[in-house]
């Protein structure tokens, strides 16, 4: 059986995530968090500036990566294109 210890069953170094909502509010702070635990994080919002300027002030923070993805997820064509661009990005890797 793996280790039950929280520091491995909570390690986020080096998985990627996607956060949405999160260039504010609870969103950031969870991104922000992971950021910090080196972690690539995307995440959306619906605005482009402000999910770009989140995005680049996150990634300062490191270790971990932030890009921004945004997206109205209010839209189903929105959330279809976001996890067609997540895809593709990962995928490649």
């Amino acid at each position: 059986m793996s280790s039950m210890l929280s520091s491995s069953l909570f390690d986020v170094k080096d998985k990627v995530v996607l956060v949405t909502g999160g260039s504010r509010g609870i969103g950031l702070m969870i991104a922000h968090g992971f950021i910090v635990n080196g972690t690539k994080v995307y995440i959306s919002s619906r605005s482009a500036e402000v999910c770009d300027k989140v995005a680049e002030e996150l990634t300062k923070l490191g270790p971990g990566q932030c890009i921004s993805l945004p997206a109205d997820l209010q839209s189903l064509d929105e959330v279809k294109r976001l996890v067609a661009e997540l895809t593709k990005r990962e995928s490649s890797k």
